[in-house]
């Protein structure tokens, strides 16, 4: 999810979501290969390097999460 936000917020190189998402470069590749496998985020070629942009999946993964979130603080003081 950190990589989403990352490229939700506008970072879109691999190097500086490595750093905004807090991560190694070998993890980066593994969940940027992913990601992109499974339609979350799409990859554009640039010359010979790339960016990455969140599709439409990719923004509903993360907005739900963020709702998952927001219900478990709401609900935190009420079990």
């Amino acid at each position: 999810m950190d990589i989403l936000s990352a490229i939700k917020a506008g970072v879109n190189k691999p190097t500086q979501i490595m750093y905004k998402a807090n991560i190694s470069w070998a993890i980066l590749q593994t969940h940027l290969k992913f990601l992109v496998e499974k339609g979350f985020i799409s990859e554009i070629e640039c010359g010979s390097r790339s960016r990455y942009e969140l599709t439409q999946k990719g923004f509903n993964i993360l907005r739900a999460y963020h709702n998952i979130l927001e219900q478990m603080s709401e609900n935190r003081f009420s079990l």
